[in-house]
This record gives structure tokens, sequence and C-alpha cells, in this order.
């Protein structure tokens, strides 16, 4: 079967599912909601909206919270067997604009490389309505962030998995999310596996995904905005252990990953530091998530 699935991932989302799936249904073929082991008012909703549109939605609910990457590969090994030509990937909290499957495929055909393997969206937060950053290699440990406009498209190092649309083939030659990740930075090291296989990445700016990135916070320093989050002790482990996961699996092959993952833990240690609260037990957690990063053995991919 060719055409496109959609897996989505939820997570205690309530009844935000009744504004994503109105978007996404008319652009995709079939949509994969798996669920990790959210509340009952999360379940009840999902329920709902899987028997409103039971021949197009399958429904899988974990008892408990199996973590972002064996929910995304629960949901593409679905799509894989009824053999799906691409997997879109979608968090709870992002919404498709019109069109934005189409345009992504156009680009796609008009590329004629068989290479590009992965096709992203441009992100709009939906808040402030700001275009998201995305990186790009320089070569050698230099890299830069750029935003992303309309009618522009940018060959990306890596994406967040939220809107990006995968080849099928992709998954069989470079294998599905490392499900020992968890949560963070799964997105970054499946891009960067890619790459390594020799697909590309393109970031097409004509299609929008609106894009909700968590509870945060804007302060000023010097009149410049500083985005905060408020993720929380937990939340911060991972995010800091996965980046030394990233580091040891990919920066021999990737060595902007030797600048910018140094740089991103430096940025989100400033801030923790200066804005947010409960300081002393995200540092622990930090510190606590980079011992294990170093010496733990780092996960590997699951497979077909």
């Amino acid at each position: 079967m060719s055409g496109v699935a959609a897996v989505v991932v939820t997570y205690h989302c309530g009844e935000r599912m009744d504004r994503l799936l109105p978007a996404l249904l008319p652009q995709v073929q079939q949509v994969y909601i798996v669920d990790n082991g959210s509340d009952g008012v999360t379940v009840q909703c999902l329920q709902r909206i899987a028997g409103e549109y039971a021949d197009r939605v399958t429904l899988l609910l974990n008892m408990d919270n199996l973590g972002v990457a064996a929910a995304q590969n629960q949901g593409i090994r679905k799509a894989l067997a009824r053999h799906f030509e691409w997997v879109l990937l979608l968090d709870d909290d992002s919404i498709p604009e019109p069109g934005m499957v189409a345009c992504m495929l156009a680009a796609w055909k008009k590329s004629g490389d068989k290479r590009l393997g992965i096709v992203a969206p441009r992100l709009l937060e939906e808040k402030d309505n700001i275009s998201g950053h995305y990186i790009i290699g320089w070569g050698g440990i230099f890299f830069t962030r750029r935003r992303l406009e309309a009618g522009k498209q940018l060959d990306v190092a890596m994406v967040i998995a939220s809107g990006s649309m995968v080849r099928a083939e992709v998954f069989k030659t470079a294998g599905l999310m490392a499900e020992g990740f968890f949560i963070d930075s799964v997105d970054h090291e499946f891009c960067l596996r890619a790459r390594r296989q020799g697909y590309r990445i393109l970031a097409v700016g004509d299609a929008v995904l609106r894009h909700r990135q968590g509870d945060k916070q804007i302060f000023r320093l010097l009149g410049l905005p500083v985005v905060v989050s408020r993720h929380n002790e937990t939340r911060r482990y991972y995010m800091f252990r996965n980046r030394m996961f990233v580091l040891r699996r990919h920066a021999a092959r990737f060595p902007f990953l030797l600048l910018h993952e140094p740089l991103a833990c430096l940025w989100d240690l400033m801030r923790i530091v200066g804005f947010e609260e409960n300081k002393l037990s995200k540092l622990k957690s930090i510190v606590r998530g980079l011992a294990d990063g170093m010496v733990s053995r780092v996960p590997q991919e699951a497979r077909l």
C-alpha cells in the first residue's frame, strides 16, 4: 500500500485530539494513536474518537508509560505491516496546517532524490507564531541555527519528531527508534542514524505545523527574550543523559555535536539557575544524568 500513515503518541492530552484529528485525517490514509498510560479522561476521549473514525483510526492503549520511542515504534510497526510508503510522526500537541503533508510530498517528488529520506515542516510555535530553528552543520565542529521562511527549503542536520515524515525504507535500513532513550533526543538520534546511512533531511517552509513546546515562560534578560521550560527533575535527567548518549554514538561521524551538545547543556543550565524553581533538585538530576550518560551502555535502536 502506498500513501501516508500517521503515528500520534498521546500522554494525558485530555481532549486535544478533538482539534488534531480533524486537521490530520484529510491529509493521511490511516492514523495510529498510541497512548502511553494516560488518565481515564484522556482514555475515554481517545476511545470515543477512535469509535467515531473506526475505519481510519487505530487506538493502541499502553497500561504504563513506555516512553515516546517505544510508543512510536508500536505505531510504526503497524504502518509498515500495511506497507505504507511514508510514516508521519506527531505529538498530541501539534496541529498540521491544511496541505502540510501534500506540500512535503511535493517537495520530495520535485527533488527527485531517492536519498531524501525525511521531510519536515516549518514549525510555528502555537502561542507566539514564531518559526522554530533548524540546525545546519558547516563541516567539522561548526554549525548554525536558522529559521525557515515560507517558500524556502533547508537541508538540515536533524529535526524533531513531531511533523517529520519518514520514508518506510529508512526504518528498514537504519532501524526504528532507540527505546532505551525513553524520551528526549530520540528524534535527533534517529535523524543522525539515518544520515549515517546516506539519507538527507529536508525542511520545507511551505509545509506548516503548529507546535506547542510544553509548558514554558518568557523572561527578559538585557532586553532579550529568554524562553524557559518547566521540565521537572526526571525530564532533566533524561535530557542530559541522552545528550551524552548522542555524543558517544555519533560525534565521531558528526563532529558538530562536540560543540552543539555542550552549548545546549550550558544554555539549559544558565536558564535553570537564573529563572527556574527547584534549582538544586534539578541540578542533582542533571549531574546524575550526565554521569549515567558517560558510563552506561548506549541504547541500540529497535529492529523490525
